[in-house]
């Protein structure tokens, strides 16, 4: 109950995030009425102040914490909208395949999906010549439909080096 009341009184989203996390699945022992409306007004103040947010100065981080919170959310469409341009720059910056493969799969006809292929494309062949790592190309290969006959072609040197050494 001081949780709930120092999260209406403060309006923070902090306030409200530490409230319902902390009882969101906990249950009322009397009638519990009030307590699953206190738990419903904290989830949809947390959704109206996480978008807030996210709308004033999105972050990967915060689009991801309301994409997973409320995955049916009424703004879902505009933070996936927002979410864009920050995991590009979480991609570029990281350089990783991994980052590269999230953006594609959220974004696979993005406003950058070209420059993210481009650099994905030359992260998967260099760990197949480092590492000989064949699960990286089978997921490029797997978002990369268009340009399928194109990577097997350039995939074949690198087969053929490992079935020799192998």
């Amino acid at each position: 109950q001081l949780r709930y009341e120092r999260a209406v009184r403060t309006g923070t989203l902090e306030h409200w995030k530490a409230f319902y996390d902390e009882y969101r699945y906990s249950r009322w022992t009397d009638d519990g009425k009030d307590f699953d409306q206190m738990k419903e007004n904290a989830g949809k103040e947390i959704e109206r102040l996480l978008y807030e947010r996210i709308a004033a100065e999105a972050t990967l981080e915060l689009c991801r914490d309301y994409l997973n919170r409320y995955r049916d959310g009424i703004h879902k469409q505009q933070v996936i909208v927002k979410m864009e341009p920050c995991l590009f720059d979480e991609a570029v910056r990281t350089n990783k395949l991994e980052t590269y493969f999230e953006y594609l799969e959220k974004y696979p006809e993005g406003y950058r999906d070209l420059e993210i292929r481009t650099r994905l494309d030359t992260q998967v062949f260099k760990t197949l010549g480092e590492k000989e790592d064949f699960s990286s190309f089978e997921r490029y290969l797997r978002l990369s439909p268009k340009t399928k006959d194109a990577l097997l072609a350039r995939m074949e040197p690198f087969m053929f080096e490992w079935a020799k050494r192998v």
